[in-house]
């Protein structure tokens, strides 16, 4: 057998263990749970996955569960806080965006929504804050929003 032959022996045979371990690890999923593993998800994904756009609460239950599981990922505050503003928890929600800052570089999305919550709350300074961190990361506003929360270039 030459060299060659014998190199492609092996890679077969390296393939077929590799299906064979894969279709078994699937297989005892199956049998021990009833449903596919979660092969190319994570919680994150599931959360959102779960979320149907129709119960805000259910969200948010999800995002805590995942912050509490993983308490230093930005993106289950993310969620958090998205789920909160649409529940009108409008001071848990600022509370979930500021740790998913903390938790990580500036994030744009984040200021930009602070600031839409902070304008909700009726505190403009804040607002005017964030509104100009997020535009130093490239976000653009409505310039109705600009104007209301009087970051325009007009407030002097």
């Amino acid at each position: 057998m030459s060299a060659d032959s014998l190199q492609r022996a092996l890679f077969v045979i390296a393939m077929c263990v590799l299906g064979l371990s894969t279709a078994l690890g699937i297989g005892y999923e199956l049998w021990r749970s009833g449903q596919l593993p979660g092969l190319t998800t994570g919680p994150l994904i599931d959360a959102q996955v779960a979320y149907d756009g129709s119960d805000p609460r259910r969200l948010a239950e999800e995002a805590r569960a995942l912050t509490a599981i993983q308490p230093r990922k930005r993106g289950g505050f993310m969620m958090l806080g998205r789920a909160l503003a649409q529940s009108d928890r409008v001071d848990e929600a600022i509370a979930a965006y500021q740790q998913a800052l903390q938790l990580g570089p500036d994030g744009p999305l984040a200021h930009a929504q602070l600031a839409r919550l902070y304008y909700r709350r009726g505190d403009l300074a804040q607002a005017r804050l964030h509104v100009r961190m997020a535009q130093s990361l490239q976000v653009s506003f409505d310039p109705s929003f600009l104007r209301a929360v009087g970051a325009d270039g007009s407030e002097g």
